[in-house]
Order: C-alpha cells, then structure tokens, then sequence
C-alpha cells in the first residue's frame, strides 16, 4: 500500500523537509524537471511542445523542463498572466536568453506540457488561463502533467507527481483527468518518503492476500455462502453471485430465491436453489440483494453473520440501522447517493460505515473502502469492468472470502483487489466482456 495525502499535508511536508534537510528549492525543480524529462524524452523527441508556465513552483518546473528539453525539440512557452515569483522570473529570464518562443495563445502542436497550477492552488481560475486549458484538451496532443493535473481541469495522459501521490488525485471527479499517474521523488531523502503515514491508502496488487487453499480440502472446509436474491424480473444477479462465490473458492452455495424465479435460478447452476423465505442453516456468510427488485426483506440484516448488503439490499438500509461491524455494503455512486439521502449523512464513504458499523465499498472507476477510520483506495481506470453484472460477482467474491474465515476488512479488500485484477485480465485477453467470462477469470486468479 501507498500512502495519500492530501495537498495541504504534501505542502506541509515538502515545507518540513526543505527546511529539516537545507534543500534547495531551485535544485529540488531541476531534479524535478529531470526526471519528468527522463521520463518522456522518446515522446519529445524532434516534436513540437508547447509548455503552459504558471506564476508558481509549478511553473517553474515548467520552465527548467523547457531548458533542459530544448536541443531535443522545439518548444513554444505560453506564461499565465501576473506576476511571478522569484524562482519563476529568474528562470524565464533564462528562457529568453535562451531564445524560447513564447506564445499569447495556443498553438498547433504535438505534446503539451501543463505547469500552470501545482497542488496549492486554489480556485476560481481565470477566464483566460480557462480558456487555453479548454483549447489544448480539445487538440491531438500527448498531454503531460507536472505534479497535478491544473485545477483538476487539464486532461492528462501522464502526471507526472512529486514527492508524495495526492488524494485528490485519486477522487471520482479528478481521477480521469490524470490519465498515467507516475510518482517521482525530486531529491528528498528517500527514507523520509518511505515513513509518511497516511489514514488513505492506495491498494497495489501485492497488498491481495487469501491464503492458498490445502490439497486436501473439501466442501465443508471451504465455507458456505448464501444468497439471497433473484425475482422474477432479475434472475441472473443471484447466478452470477453464486457462480462468483463458487470461483472465488466457497465450498457450498444456496440460493434462497422468489418461487416466480426458481426455474431460472436453478438452470445449469451447481448451487442449492430454495424457493421463498429464508431458513438460517448454519451459513458462513450472505450475500443480500443481487436481483431482488422490490421483493427484498430485511429479515436477515442483522443476523450476527458475516454479510454483504448489494444492489438492492442497499435500498432497505434505514436512518439508526446498526449492522456490528458484520456487513460490508457494496453501493455503486447511485446508490451511494441514495443511501446517503436516507440517512441524512453528506456523501461521504468513512461518514456512512461509520453510521453504520459496517465496511463502505463505494464503486466506480476508483473504488474506495472505508472502515474503522482508515480508508484504502483501489485504482481501477478500466471502462471494460462497467459491464451489467460486475458488482454481482464482487459481491459474490467477498461473500465467499468472508465465509473462508476473513474478517469483513479483509474479505473486503481482498475482493475488490481480485475483481480489479481480473477486470484487467479479461480486458487485456477479450477487450470488452461480459460478466460471465469475469467470472472464470475468478476462479483462475484466486
């Protein structure tokens, strides 16, 4: 895992080490500019590139990259309006000694490089500035972000960040505005970056854990899951639970259904299908909701067992509900908001587990789990994973991980590591893919 913070913190810490370690800002910019440089020097090369300078530190990142890319390509400057400070007009004095080309507006070219904002900035931003970041979004040009995409509104394909990765890089809005996001350390002692403790965490695949399951064991051993769900609209929510739970390793998987969809529940399916209300029998976990429409019950909420609250469970979830830090709720950002709604609360993951004393997964194309107060942030950036029935089978992941042993946190994390991972498989063997072929891919990762 990686720590997030966010850019207040990073300013804060960068202020810190400068002073701690008697940095100097201008070399801290060229370091800086010299790794973005190593990093896109194949992208530059004999090219056309146009450099949006800010009145900052980020512009003077800008700026030393201009210098140090100038032999390789041919570079036009264009400077946001005000005065500059003193790093950034020394450097511009440079600029000009050196011949660089400024521009008052944009030009036609092939890469942009965007320093106009850095993490401290704080809006509005200015009509003009608005306007020449609209320009370049709209032009066939390789985009390039020094530190932050500027005010989250530049449309990167690389983002180059400094020092520490930022949280607000990672938030729904923001997320797809930073395109590749590569982090750089621009010569702080490394142990120092290495120590930064952070109540936001970003998920790697390494941080993925189940345990191997033993040669020798059976059905029994593996745990039992069931699933409550399906009617006779939805049918296929339940199977791809199920089938899901199955792949991810459980040994035993009911299904309790409504009597209008047992035929098609029960279809080519290796689960126990019962039909009508729901008898506790010793399960290891449920999972809620896949499918239910408005046939859905909260007589199992709050059973004290191991639970995932899906779809349209979610929509049952009242003001004052307490679930013993025994459920995980899966709710897409729709759902979210609704549930939000519900509750009265602000649209905020930690806020709502905390409300209900259950673990948050919020879905989207980055996925954030919040519990216990800690946060942890999953990296998805993959369109092919929005594809009708893929919360189904993550539902039916984590069900089968908390009917294995796992306690909610790490059933939770676990199966949103092993759905990324499989979303990118399918993806970089199928291109886009329905939920069934996911499903194999569970049983291949696991």
């Amino acid at each position: 895992m990686l720590p997030l913070l966010t850019a207040e913190k990073v300013n804060a810490l960068d202020g810190e080490l400068r002073a701690r370690y008697h940095l100097d800002s201008s070399d801290l910019v060229s370091r800086a500019a010299g790794n973005v440089l190593a990093l896109t020097r194949d992208r530059i090369q004999g090219k056309r590139v146009l450099v949006l300078v800010g009145r900052g530190n980020n512009g003077s990142d800008a700026l030393s990259y201009a210098l140090l890319a100038k032999n390789m390509c041919r570079i036009f400057l264009w400077f946001c309006p005000g005065t500059a400070n003193a790093l950034n007009s020394c450097l511009r004095s440079r600029c000009r000694e050196a011949g660089l080309e400024t521009v008052s507006d944009v030009v036609g070219c092939d890469v942009v490089v965007d320093g106009i904002f850095g993490c401290a900035f704080h809006p509005p931003v200015d009509g003009d500035v608005l306007s020449v970041i609209d320009k370049v979004n709209a032009m066939d040009a390789y985009r390039i972000s020094l530190d932050v995409p500027s005010a989250y509104l530049f449309k990167a394909d690389l983002c180059v960040t400094f020092s520490v990765l930022k949280r607000e890089q990672y938030t729904i809005g923001n997320r797809e505005c930073c395109g590749r996001i590569v982090l750089s350390n621009p010569g702080f002692p490394e142990a120092e970056l290495d120590g930064v403790v952070s109540d936001v965490m970003l998920l790697e695949d390494g941080d993925y854990g189940t345990g191997r399951i033993p040669d020798a064991s059976f059905k029994n051993r593996r745990g039992h899951v069931a699933v409550l769900g399906g009617s006779g609209r939805y049918t296929g929510a339940p199977r791809l639970s199920a089938k899901a739970a199955f792949h991810a390793g459980a040994g035993l998987v009911s299904i309790y259904t409504s009597p209008d969809a047992c035929l098609a529940v029960s279809s080519y399916l290796p689960a126990i299908v019962r039909c009508g209300g729901f008898c506790d029998e010793g399960y290891d976990s449920l999972v809620l909701g896949p499918g239910w429409g408005d046939e859905g019950s909260r007589d199992a909420f709050f059973l004290p067992k191991k639970k995932v609250l899906d779809a349209d469970a979610i929509k049952l979830i009242r003001k004052g509900d307490r679930f013993s830090g025994l459920a995980v709720i899966t709710p897409h950002v729709g759902e979210f908001r609704r549930l939000c709604s519900n509750l009265g609360l602000e649209e905020d993951a930690l806020a709502v587990s905390e409300a209900l004393d259950a673990v948050v997964v919020l879905k989207s194309h980055v996925t954030e789990v919040a519990f216990s107060s800690k946060r942890f942030i999953c990296d998805g950036m993959n369109a092919s994973l929005g594809v009708a029935g893929s919360g189904d089978v993550l539902s039916g992941i984590i069900g089968a991980f908390l009917a294995s042993g796992q306690d909610v946190l790490e059933a939770a994390l676990n199966g949103v590591i092993l759905h990324q991972k499989c979303g990118r498989a399918c993806r970089d063997k199928l291109g886009f893919y329905d939920s069934l072929e996911l499903v194999k891919e569970v049983g291949r990762l696991r």
